[in-house]
């Protein structure tokens, strides 16, 4: 017998709190399906087994906690000869990041600042997910400007 385990995210719109609860935990009968949606932007489509997979088109990449589109895999780019970057920051969290050329589903939150930066020349700025306000990357401008998205908070989908 399968287990549901249902997660829930709540957003409230005009102020950006995210409130997370771990709901319930129970056995789920055979033939059960849960289904969980934003009605506001809800699509239909079909069952996975149904789909072919599609070569002319990008993989998008997802917020991992909304699911929200943030760029696709087209805008990959390279900073300083490669593409995937290693980096701990003052307080001693490391990253393992993306370069991307644009990540649209992103917002950039405060003051560019020179302080810290892993970029000669550039100033950054935090990023966070445009619906659930997830701590994306960042947003790196100097001659050019483009994104660098942590890996791990991304998850690619045809």
């Amino acid at each position: 017998m399968t287990c549901l385990k249902i997660r829930l995210y709540l957003k409230h719109e005009n102020h950006g709190l995210m409130l997370k609860f771990s709901l319930i935990e129970m056995p789920a009968p055979a033939g059960f399906i849960a289904l969980l949606f934003d009605s506001r932007t809800a699509t239909r489509r079909a069952p996975a087994k149904a789909r072919q997979p599609s070569r002319s088109r990008p993989d998008r990449l997802l917020c991992h906690l909304c699911r929200a589109v943030i760029t696709d895999s087209q805008a990959r780019i390279e900073k300083l000869g490669r593409h995937v970057h290693q980096r701990t920051n003052p307080a001693g969290f490391h990253f393992e990041f993306g370069c991307f050329q644009q990540a649209p589903g992103c917002t950039a939150m405060g003051e560019a600042v020179s302080d810290f930066s892993w970029f000669p020349e550039y100033r950054w700025q935090v990023l966070l997910c445009r619906e659930c306000d997830e701590h994306l990357g960042w947003l790196f401008r100097g001659s050019d400007r483009f994104f660098g998205l942590i890996l791990n908070r991304l998850v690619s989908m045809q």
